[in-house]
């Protein structure tokens, strides 16, 4: 594996978790509305 494809791979990884962050926080917000908050 060299630098270059390391450096791809946790791009990917990094995209991801910023996927998942914002997929939390909208389902956080719809949390909050079903509650009432």
């Amino acid at each position: 594996m060299t630098n270059g494809d390391f450096l791809t791979a946790r791009d990917k990884v990094q995209a991801n978790l910023q996927k998942l962050a914002s997929l939390a926080q909208e389902l956080q917000a719809a949390i909050d509305k079903k509650l009432g908050r």
